[in-house]
């Protein structure tokens, strides 16, 4: 259920439809149109939107792109903005929406991530 405060309530078309592109840099730019760490609400929206892009008669269609499109967002949150909150929200609703594969490669680039950070803080 979204909230009222929620920062992607109504994301723009041109934008739900880009985070589905095979093209990193297109996806690249979508997301930085979008707010840095998304709860688990905006992530949610953002999927739900998606999800609605094809229609009510291609529902599981819907969901196979709802997947795609949080699983792009978790990558380009890590590796572009370096947005670990929103990879990590979006690997939770890649785990409810039984997308365990989505689920364990976000959660394998999270985890190498943090060991990045906290090597970096031992080392200065």
């Amino acid at each position: 259920m979204p909230e009222s405060n929620s920062r992607t309530l109504l994301v723009e078309k041109d934008i739900l439809h880009t985070l589905l592109s095979t093209d990193p840099i297109e996806v690249a730019g979508a997301v930085g149109r979008l707010p840095t760490a998304l709860s688990v609400v905006e992530v949610s929206d953002v999927g739900l939107q998606v999800n609605l892009l094809p229609g009510t008669e291609a529902i599981e269609e819907g969901r196979r792109l709802e997947n795609r499109a949080l699983l792009n967002l978790a990558a380009c949150a890590i590796f572009e903005k370096s947005d670990l909150v929103t990879a990590r929200n979006c690997a939770k609703v890649l785990r409810s929406n039984s997308d365990f594969i989505g689920y364990a490669l976000i959660t394998w680039e999270l985890r190498k991530a943090r060991k990045q950070i906290v090597g970096s803080i031992i080392n200065s």
